[in-house]
């Protein structure tokens, strides 16, 4: 096997059709959109998406009127079954973002066993997203990367509860766009991020109606709703009674 761990780019507009890749090909986004096309699935790499490109498949990619650039990990004179197969688009794990940021930054600015800790991290790279091919196995990666971002998004909503931060300033930082993880929340939880963030504060001041002497304007602040009347208006329309009947 022959590895390559490198930073890649391409600029707007670019175009690259391949037919029986001979190759086996990680690409991590970490800024702009690089779009792929297959015969199963289309779609656009943002950051926090990865296409694993292997031997022998066929696909399309190209840019728009932004290019991209990315971490990336070549491997060829390779014919092993797993590296073999169709070619995916997938979340990034925790894992592989972090080793990305890792590899990004130590072919920015090299340190003493530089090549080292790049190969490294290239292997540990791909051994990931060798695992999470298998973890995925035959189901739809379409539905894979849609579970993972709206649970990824979730877990921030809940972490925010108490604040005011609008539902963008809460999700900007995990990388796909609003847009994008509204439209995954919806499909694996049949809500907006904004519908999922009022009932998490909803069922949040049933708790403490429940379970403290919190007054309703105290606990409407806490929750970061704008007023008392807006809080009322939107506790009673979830739980069917206003606060103050809640806690009687």
């Amino acid at each position: 096997m022959l590895w390559h761990v490198h930073l890649k780019a391409q600029p707007a507009y670019y175009q690259n059709r391949l037919v029986d890749y001979d190759m086996f090909y990680l690409i991590i986004v970490q800024r702009g959109a690089l779009y792929y096309e297959s015969a199963r699935e289309k779609t656009a790499l943002r950051p926090g998406a990865m296409a694993v490109l292997r031997v022998g498949s066929r696909f399309d990619l190209h840019t728009k009127a932004v290019g991209y650039s990315a971490v990336a990990v070549s491997v060829r004179n390779v014919d092993e079954a797993p590296y073999r197969g169709e070619s995916r688009v997938l979340a990034t794990t925790p894992e592989i973002a972090g080793l990305a940021e890792w590899t990004r930054r130590e072919l920015t600015a090299p340190g003493a066993h530089g090549k080292l800790l790049v190969d490294a991290y290239g292997r540990a790279m791909v051994a990931h997203a060798l695992r999470r091919l298998q973890e995925l196995g035959a189901g739809e990666p379409r539905q894979a990367m849609q579970a993972y971002w709206a649970s990824r998004a979730a877990a921030a909503i809940a972490g925010a509860v108490y604040t005011e931060r609008t539902i963008d300033e809460i999700l900007k930082p995990l990388g796909p766009s609003h847009r994008q993880l509204a439209r995954h929340m919806r499909a694996h939880f049949d809500k907006s991020p904004k519908r999922y963030q009022l009932e998490l504060k909803v069922d949040e001041a049933r708790h403490l109606l429940e379970h403290t002497k919190l007054s309703v304007t105290s606990i409407a602040m806490e929750l970061g709703f704008p007023s008392v009347q807006h809080f009322s208006k939107q506790f009673r329309a979830l739980a069917g009674k206003p606060p103050t009947a809640w806690r009687t």
